[in-house]
């Protein structure tokens, strides 16, 4: 909650349709359960391994996760709702995951 309003959001998680989440070398993503409206995440340039932690996130439209170190997309595949996502300057050894993803081109 804090993050967000550090960045111009609200401290109301479900209020939030964007959160910037980027260059804060965070390991894991959690502790986004309330936020359930977002539609666009930043989470580049942080210490990602994987992109678990987001599934739940069903207005989810852009996603950005360059420069991380993610190595599997199969956590992306419950959000359907993704047309744009970026995963640039990764170690992806695999696209598995991405057919179930629809919107993206």
């Amino acid at each position: 909650r804090e993050i967000a309003r550090k960045n111009g959001g609200y401290s109301t998680p479900d209020l939030n349709d964007r959160l910037y989440l980027h260059n804060q070398n965070f390991v894991a993503i959690s502790g986004l359960e309330e936020f359930t409206q977002l539609k666009v995440v930043w989470l580049q340039s942080n210490q990602l391994t994987s992109a678990l932690g987001l599934a739940h996130l069903a207005h989810l439209r852009t996603l950005y996760l360059h420069s991380n170190r993610i190595a599997s997309l199969s956590s992306l595949a419950g959000l359907q709702a993704l047309e744009t996502l970026n995963l640039s300057v990764n170690i992806v050894t695999s696209l598995r995951g991405l057919s179930a993803l629809p919107l993206l081109p």
